[in-house]
């Protein structure tokens, strides 16, 4: 297609994001997310671009991305999916064939179940017990199991792989998969990941790619600087009850990123899409600081950062004006921006999935032409249309994972004389006129504001959280220089995690998944991590979860009075039935984490005692029980602490107003046979009027921590004297 005009500047920004799911207790990867979108999303993204050299695009990427991918690659980083994918079948208990019957058709149903016979009917299969899968554990065959591990791995493999001869015959056999079928997958899944990197380097060495990084843990930058500028496009927002006021924090993120990019590839770092478009105009200084050349974020931040931003004239003036790049011109230095087309950026991240390929690339190719249209043929060479959009979520609702739409559109871009795709660094370099704007808005590109992460009630506790943990690590460090530099620098690691933005979308009314909870415990846990390396006793308020209708599927509460003998041995069955219990196995599911010690935790009560018994897994039975010290940790109206081993007991309580724990003797009864079982004198307890317990457990070989029961939060029960009717089960 010929036309005299000049070209319209097209840039694409693809944004290649995940939250950082490693546990700091169990050094375990959550979820599996990073390792199964590096298989479908990332590699195919940049190495689509071979077939199109005239093509050009910008791939940004969150640092801590990269260092989860960098872990699986070299490190055998492992997360819970993979670890219940790899096990033989055989050695598979009830509970993580549950886990796997629960978690293992997390995948669109449209297209990346329906298409495979076989995953389709083990899901089929699955399906027909509705909410009841504890019945359909027995009724799927040991071959079924072993084929939906692959499946379930498999589907996440990109088309434009699966004509690979490592791995065409896994898509040609369907089912009756072997073990060592299995492996060649998980191999493969490790030499995908591996090739990221060096591909994002290749296409950026021959300047077909521009490579820019995001903040390193995704935090809201502006609200690192000051919560209070959360204000500025809410100003009656309810803020939290601590001012958070942390540029430092801010600058560490940039300058990671800055530090890790000039590692990987071997020049500076020149582009930054600030998390979830997140700018405001204090940023500026600590981003020219940092050597930054251009950011970018969404429109509606560029018509609020106009002189008027209610004037719907001004508006409607500057509709076009908002396709040009920009620039922040100020005293410390000049920094370009542009700024995201809402419109046709979300009808790839949301309408288009739908559509057949060719029709939605002409669709698209449409509207590029009427913004082209609309300009003088002086305008053109200077105007940008910016494509900004996340660059993995969206292809799981396409046919063929986005491919045909992609390829689609790469060659009606390729064709048309009217288009030329270039990257944000090399627009700036060929556009001249760069106007000036005078003052940026604070805000994101959802909704010119801070909704998502700051104001509701959910979302300011975890601020204050942060707070906390943050101000106890500082000063911990004050009062002592030079102590452990190592673990304090582990402890500010965790804190710039819990910086990230991941846990505060789940947070609040606006977003809801499965995993709501999950990720509630995830943001406590690394704020817990912090107060464990400092050696400070974990705050009562990390251990409540932080949205208000957590469950505690874990627990059962006890369901009437019981007088056990407290002898080491389980003497009959119904010895411990009216107990409560704690099932570790199921809560390591929950957590994604493998229990290896405690397998059950009882709990209970009759008149004159509390009552707990800890069963242990059958290999730590057959380890030297002597080797281990396990923890009680009981919440009343004080915090008794009790350490049983074959060396002895020790019995400690203080006040939540005291600091230190006050020792003395134990009056009850403790044995560790072939279970550890415990009587706990009421006399020795202070309660409150409610009777209110809650219960924690741990354990340790020598100073070792090595579990912890619950990973978070806390086992509640109550413990009256008299029948309060809290017997509702019975």
């Amino acid at each position: 297609m010929n036309d005299s005009l000049p070209r319209l500047k097209i840039v694409f920004l693809w944004h290649m994001h995940q939250p950082y799911y490693k546990d700091y207790f169990s050094g375990e990867y959550v979820l599996p997310w990073v390792r199964l979108h590096g298989v479908k999303d990332y590699l195919d993204m940049a190495s689509i671009l071979d077939k199109y050299p005239k093509i050009k695009q910008t791939f940004n990427y969150v640092p801590s991305l990269v260092k989860q991918i960098d872990d699986y690659v070299n490190n055998n980083a492992f997360d819970h999916h993979l670890y219940l994918s790899r096990k033989k079948v055989d050695d598979l208990d009830e509970t993580e064939k549950l886990d796997i019957l629960n978690t293992f058709f997390s995948a669109n149903f449209r297209t990346m179940i329906k298409p495979h016979p076989e995953y389709l009917r083990l899901y089929q299969k699955k399906d027909a017990f509705k909410s009841d899968l504890s019945r359909a554990v027995k009724q799927f065959t040991d071959q079924e199991y072993l084929d939906l591990t692959v499946l379930a791995n498999l589907v996440w493999i990109d088309p434009v792989f699966r004509n690979d001869p490592e791995i065409k015959p896994l898509f040609e056999k369907r089912n009756n998969y072997t073990y060592e079928e299995r492996v060649v997958l998980f191999e493969f899944q490790k030499k995908i990941l591996g090739q990221i990197i060096p591909k994002l380097k290749e296409l950026q060495d021959r300047e077909q790619a521009e490579i820019s990084f995001s903040p390193y843990y995704h935090p809201i930058l502006p609200l690192l600087i000051d919560t209070d500028l959360a204000k500025e496009a809410m100003p009656r927002v309810r803020l939290p009850k601590n001012r958070f006021r942390h540029p430092e924090d801010a600058r560490t993120h940039i300058r990671r990123s800055v530090d890790m990019y000039g590692s990987l590839f071997g020049r500076k770092l020149k582009g930054m899409w600030p998390s979830e478009g997140s700018v405001a105009e204090d940023l500026l200084p600590m981003l020219a600081e940092e050597g930054i050349e251009w950011i970018a974020s969404d429109e509606e931040i560029f018509f609020q950062s106009l002189e008027n931003p209610k004037s719907e004239d001004v508006k409607k003036a500057m509709a076009l004006d908002f396709h040009r790049p920009f620039k922040l011109e100020r005293p410390f230095g000049d920094i370009g921006i542009i700024f995201r087309d809402h419109k046709l950026s979300d009808r790839i991240g949301f309408v288009y999935s739908s559509w057949d390929a060719d029709k939605a690339s002409a669709d698209f190719i449409n509207h590029l032409a009427s913004i082209r249209s609309l300009l003088k043929p002086s305008e053109v060479q200077d105007h940008v249309v910016p494509i900004i959009l996340d660059g993995e979520n969206a292809w799981e609702y396409y046919d063929n994972d986005g491919e045909d739409f992609l390829h689609s559109l790469y060659k009606s871009l390729t064709r048309d004389d009217r288009f030329e795709t270039v990257t944000v660094s090399e627009l700036f370099r060929k556009t001249s006129n760069h106007k000036n704007l005078p003052y940026l808005f604070a805000g994101s590109w959802i909704g010119h504001n801070f909704k998502i992460w700051i104001g509701h009630e959910e979302d300011n506790r975890a601020w204050d959280l942060l707070s906390e943990a943050r101000n106890a690590l500082e000063n911990y460090q004050n009062d002592n220089p030079g102590d452990d530099p190592k673990g304090v620098e582990i402890a500010w690691e965790e804190i710039y995690v819990a910086e990230g933005s991941d846990w505060c979308w789940w947070y609040g009314d606006e977003h809801s998944s499965h995993d709501d909870d999950l990720f509630d415990m995830i943001f406590r846990s690394h704020l817990s991590a912090v107060y464990s390396i400092i050696g400070k006793e974990t705050p009562k308020e990390l251990l409540q979860p932080v949205r208000s209708a957590a469950p505690q599927s874990s627990v059962i509460q006890p369901s009437n009075y019981f007088s056990p003998t407290i002898d080491g041995e389980i003497t009959h069955f119904y010895e411990w039935y009216d107990a409560g219990t704690f099932n570790c196995r199921k809560a390591s599911s929950a957590m994604h984490r493998v229990a290896s010690i405690v397998e059950e935790i009882f709990f209970g009560f009759d008149q004159k005692s509390l009552y707990f018994r800890l069963d242990l897994f059958t290999s730590a039975r057959d380890d030297t029980l002597s080797d281990y010290i396990f923890e009680l940790e009981l919440r009343t109206e004080r915090l008794y602490r009790l350490r049983c081993s074959h060396e002895g007991i020790v019995f400690q309580s203080r006040s939540e107003e005291e600091d230190e724990f006050e020792p003395s003797r134990f009056e009850g009864t403790v044995v560790l046979k072939n279970v550890v079982e415990i009587s706990w004198p009421r006399k020795q307890i202070e309660f409150d009027e409610d009777f209110d317990v809650q219960l924690r457990v741990r354990v340790f070989k020598g100073d070792q921590l090595l579990e912890t029961w619950p990973g978070m939060d806390l086992i509640k029960f109550q413990a009256p004297t008299e029948d309060k009717s809290i017997f509702w089960q019975v």
